[in-house]
């Protein structure tokens, strides 16, 4: 694809599918070959496929890719809103990547917490079983 070979890559992609008609990655790449061949109308085609096929539409790449093509194609009213969904699934991921490192935290600091009663613990058990409390 990036060798300028996308009669070849294009074969691949389909005989990909032949096998596994169901992988948005092959769609999404699929459509970025045709887009470099200035094919727009089939590769927003793919980027829909590889939209269709993610859990709730989840695929911000593929939105972006859809949206230059339509620009390509002189729709760009239309590519505006699709780089504006890209965006909104892009900051959607990024609240989510901070909402779990909150939760990590928290984690952490509890098992820190945890460790240390248990350390304690542990230091108690050992000073009655030899005396040395």
């Amino acid at each position: 694809m990036y060798l300028g070979r996308h009669k070849e890559a294009l074969k691949c992609y389909d005989a990909a599918l032949d096998i596994k008609n169901d992988d948005s990655v092959i769609w999404f790449e699929k459509g970025i070959t045709l887009a470099q061949k200035r094919e727009f109308e089939d590769s927003i085609d793919c980027f829909d496929k590889a939209i269709q096929l993610t859990p709730h539409g989840d695929y911000p790449d593929a939105w972006f890719e859809k949206g230059i093509s339509k620009d390509c194609l002189g729709e760009h009213q239309e590519a505006k809103k699709l780089f504006d969904k890209a965006l909104e699934l892009v900051n959607l991921r990024i609240e989510d990547d901070y909402a779990q490192i909150e939760e990590d935290e928290t984690n952490k600091r509890d098992l820190e917490d945890d460790y240390s009663i248990l350390e304690e613990d542990l230091a108690q058990e050992r000073d009655m079983l030899f005396g040395l409390e």
